[in-house]
């Protein structure tokens, strides 16, 4: 709240955007939490993910879309420390850091998404991405390798696989990925 406050004193479009979604909200969302019972906790929960979506959605039309996409991460993670079965909270979290360009504070979250099963090919594409910002190669191109078990790989694909292997030190199989 005090957040919220400081940024419309500032004029601050997160602040504003804060302000707006929450200023109302905050009463909603305390008072179910302050009953304490399992149908409030609930509503509570339900209420917390709506809020917090609409202030994703906000900030992401914010002049700097990346900072508000961080800033929607931090709030994301703040809720699941105190509402920690609350579902889609971690993949929510996830996705903006990584929409925000936090690739070792997403990563960590995708992995753990996938390690519970959540196994699709965004998922890889995504986990390689942030192993390749962070410079685990050989992360990197084993999610590549199993993208292309998965599906006939396009051209860029190879290059990228290509890329990650030379980088990694496997050589042998940039060479191969290269002149496939």
């Amino acid at each position: 709240l005090g957040l919220c406050l400081a940024g419309m004193a500032f004029g601050s479009p997160a602040g504003m955007a804060l302000a707006g979604m929450f200023g109302g909200g905050m009463l909603v969302l305390a008072v179910p939490i302050a009953l304490g019972a399992m149908a409030a906790g609930a509503v509570a929960v339900l209420l917390l993910e709506g809020l917090l979506g609409q202030l994703a959605r906000g900030l992401a039309a914010a002049a700097n879309a990346a900072k508000a996409r961080r800033l929607a991460g931090r709030l994301y993670g703040l809720a699941r420390l105190f509402l920690p079965g609350a579902p889609g909270l971690c993949k929510r979290e996830a996705f903006a850091w990584y929409e925000g360009g936090s690739f070792a504070r997403a990563r960590p979250l995708f992995e753990r998404l996938y390690e519970q099963g959540e196994t699709d090919r965004q998922m890889l594409e995504i986990l390689e991405v942030c192993y390749r910002e962070e410079g685990d190669w050989n992360r990197a191109a084993d999610c590549l390798e199993k993208l292309i078990k998965e599906k006939t790989a396009d051209r860029a694909m190879l290059e990228r696989l290509a890329e990650a292997c030379e980088n990694a030190g496997r050589l042998d199989r940039a060479l191969q990925a290269r002149e496939a």
